[in-house]
């Protein structure tokens, strides 16, 4: 579904994304991790569209979207959720969804407003469509970034580290919440996450990142055995 060969992308001297090319098949659910700094968030940009390599070709469904603007990437069925969620907080959950639908296409009002609320009772929130997203917690802003995300109709869905700033009832939730999402919908997930403990139970394959480069790939144990995965994480033994 997606593929990504020899992607560059440099600022300045430092080669953020060094030459890495890796694939993520259609209704996988892939994990990234890797050191801070390793490159995860400049390889989900370039993905996006915020930002363009240097060298390299990503390749979506076998169309090459390397140089598109974020709103074609995002119509062809690419949509990510951000690590901190930013609602319009002075907007209703529903208007902050049907804006996401919206988005760089027409539509009519009650289309909209059928598909938002679609998307809101698929994660849990349609008893919440008319509060203000100023109300909703840390975790129900999470859900509501998700349903902003699945009423573009996405396919492949780009999670920023999810789990980031939850309690263990809401953090294990959230896992449910992306199995269902690959399971009920057959959306592809790619994952930046630092939990491993999530990683863990949820991904079905795991890329590691150190320093621009794709250094490990595989299923988490054995990952999580690779010599070069441990130095990255912990550095040279003494």
């Amino acid at each position: 579904m997606l593929r990504l060969k020899n992607v560059v992308k440099t600022f300045g001297a430092l080669r953020a994304v060094d030459n890495v090319s890796l694939e993520v098949n259609e209704k996988e659910i892939v994990g990234l991790i890797g050191p801070n700094g390793s490159g995860k968030t400049t390889l989900f940009n370039l993905i996006m569209g915020a930002l363009h390599p240097e060298s390299g070709k990503i390749i979506f469904q076998g169309r090459d979207i390397t140089n598109l603007p974020p709103f074609k990437i995002c119509h062809l069925g690419i949509n990510r959720v951000h690590q901190i969620p930013r609602p319009f907080l002075k907007m209703t959950v529903i208007d902050n969804v049907i804006t996401a639908y919206l988005y760089g296409r027409r539509g009519n009002k009650y289309e909209a407003r059928s598909k938002a609320l679609e998307a809101l009772e698929f994660v849990g929130l349609k008893e919440k469509a008319l509060l203000s997203a100023s109300a909703l917690n840390l975790y129900e802003r999470k859900l509501l970034e998700i349903s902003r995300s699945l009423v573009t109709g996405c396919k492949l869905l780009l999670l920023d580290e999810i789990i980031a700033g939850l309690n263990p009832a809401e953090m294990e939730r959230a896992e449910n919440m992306i199995r269902k999402i690959r399971d009920e919908l057959g959306i592809t997930i790619f994952w930046i996450e630092h939990v491993m403990k999530a990683i863990k139970k949820v991904a079905e394959r795991v890329i590691v990142m150190n320093q621009g480069k794709k250094i490990a790939e595989g299923k988490f144990e054995e990952i999580a055995s690779n010599e070069e995965v441990i130095k990255a994480y912990l550095g040279e033994k003494p």
